[in-house]
């Protein structure tokens, strides 16, 4: 069964930052939990009082430290009103390096679920190599629903999602993965569609067609792929009572898993991350990296065990 007890949600007072506070809080009364709203001021400039707007220089405003906790209340109030929650909430300003406090957060509270917006204004600005988000991702230990900009505006309520999609890679980092969703569509009553995604490149004799597919499997190799996921998924027998099919699926991975998951209306996808890896470098290459850039839906991202 999976605990989780504290929420941790970074925001930069961006639409992004106010979907992103959205899932939070139905993640929080989902699971009973309480939640943290960190913003992290750093640099010389305050944020924009409005999206364009002009950027005050810190030296310019002497009690900015205050103003920006009224800020913070005004941003989250009308997204905890509307949760009816009596769950504990925590606001916070500080200052310091934006990756380090949200990492350094996570280990005090200690948080068990991080919540983040992959695109809006100042520290979490957009995700690119060597954004904020990324590496986030790339660092924290806990588990991290990224939300991105394509995401639905209106989040599903009171059930998180009726549709889960996790995708596969037959690596430990996607095990650990399937292990994290099989238990989120039980706790949902959710189905659990487990998604692996054929990719290769194009033999000698093979010219390269006009997509980015770089091979096209035959049907007795998605019949070994397929045979290969279900050994995976029931490797250990955690798929019982829940609600799941297997599917295998063709072309670049990131395109097939958004486009497949668009198609079946899945309100999460679920992606392994590799630890102890260089920037940028997420399971299946760079497929969590676009998923969480361009997916039709938040995606959580879990890491392995032991990794940080």
């Amino acid at each position: 069964m999976l605990r989780v007890k504290r929420v941790l949600c970074p925001v930069d007072f961006s639409p992004a930052s106010y979907r992103a506070l959205d899932h939070a809080l139905l993640f929080t009364k989902w699971f009973q939990a309480g939640l943290h709203v960190l913003y992290v001021q750093h640099g010389t400039h305050l944020p924009p009082d409005r999206p364009g707007g002009r950027k005050p220089l810190v030296s310019e405003v002497s009690d900015y430290l205050p103003r920006l906790q009224v800020r913070l209340t005004k941003f989250a109030e009308p997204a905890l009103r509307v949760s009816r929650s009596d769950l504990p909430v925590e606001l916070e300003v500080v200052e310091g390096d934006v990756v380090e406090e949200i990492l350094d957060k996570v280990l005090v509270l200690p948080a068990d679920l991080v919540v983040l917006g992959t695109h809006g204004h100042g520290g979490l600005h957009r995700l690119t190599l060597g954004s904020v988000a990324e590496k986030v991702l790339r660092r924290v230990t806990c588990p991290v629903l990224a939300v991105p900009p394509s995401a639905v505006e209106e989040v599903p309520e009171p059930l998180l999602f009726r549709t889960v999609v996790c995708a596969v890679d037959f690596s430990e980092a996607s095990r650990g993965a399937l292990r994290y969703a099989v238990e989120l569509a039980r706790e949902a009553d959710a189905h659990l569609v487990v998604a692996h995604v054929l990719e290769g490149l194009p033999t000698d004799d093979a010219p390269l067609p006009p997509s980015d597919l770089g091979w096209v499997p035959d049907a007795s190799a998605r019949l070994k792929a397929l045979e290969k996921l279900r050994a995976f998924v029931t490797h250990d027998r955690r798929d019982v009572e829940v609600s799941r099919e297997d599917v295998v699926l063709t072309g670049k991975a990131w395109r097939a898993l958004a486009a497949f998951a668009r198609q079946r209306e899945a309100r999460l996808l679920v992606v392994g991350v590799h630890g102890h890896v260089p920037i940028g470098e997420l399971v299946f290459g760079s497929t969590a990296h676009h998923l969480v850039r361009e997916g039709p839906c938040p995606v959580l991202t879990i890491r392995p065990m032991g990794t940080g």
